[in-house]
């Protein structure tokens, strides 16, 4: 989120304001906290407690998805589920295509200055969103022989990395000048949700 602001000042002309900052992050908290919620209900609602076996194959998966929803709503909502979940994957593979390699490239500057001035910033950027690519390639077409395995991998990898950025952006932002550092308390919130992610991570690693 930090980059895409740098990029929004970048494409405006002149600096984002904190609190327009601030705004652009809250608003896309908020909307991840509703969607979350949104799954967790959904999730609930279709599958717990139902025994119902998860397909092997993403298609197979996605024509089970449809058929719940049809079997507690209604044969109507086929259309509208098809929609929402293909809308929702497609923005998510085009906030991934764009992001990382732009995090990437950054990272890259940051931590080799001397090379990477030899590289512009968007010769890095492309040359990361074609690796980025070539390494979603073969990771599909090596899991996705088993949809099952590749949901575990994902929800896995997940559960490992979440606390790690998590905790550096805690040391990130509580290093932060003290004009635009958060309040006492949003701090002890920040370090309740670090600890919360880790004890997340090892509980899903232990019961896995």
């Amino acid at each position: 989120i930090s980059l895409w602001i740098c990029a929004k000042s970048r494409l405006l002309g002149r600096a984002i304001s904190v609190d327009e900052a601030r705004f652009d992050f809250n608003f896309g908290y908020a909307g991840t906290v509703a969607l979350a919620l949104c799954f967790l209900v959904m999730g609930t609602a279709l599958l717990l407690g139902k025994r119902v076996e998860l397909a092997a194959s993403s298609a197979g998966f996605a024509g089970q998805f449809v058929t719940l929803f049809a079997a507690a709503v209604g044969g109507w909502v086929r259309s509208v589920i098809g929609v929402a979940a293909l809308a929702v994957m497609f923005s998510t593979v085009i906030a991934v295509v764009d992001a990382f390699p732009r995090v990437y490239a950054t990272i890259v500057r940051r931590l080799f200055p001397g090379a990477a001035s030899r590289l512009d910033e968007e010769r890095l950027y492309l040359a990361f969103m074609g690796a980025q690519a070539l390494a979603a390639l073969a990771l599909l077409l090596y899991l996705l022989a088993s949809f099952g395995v590749f949901i575990d991998f994902a929800t896995t990898a997940g559960f490992v990395i979440a606390p790690v950025i998590a905790f550096l952006n805690h040391r990130v932002i509580g290093s932060a000048p003290a004009a635009v550092r958060p309040p006492a308390w949003l701090k002890l919130w920040s370090a309740c949700g670090v600890a919360t992610l880790g004890a997340a991570s090892l509980l899903y690693l232990y019961f896995r």
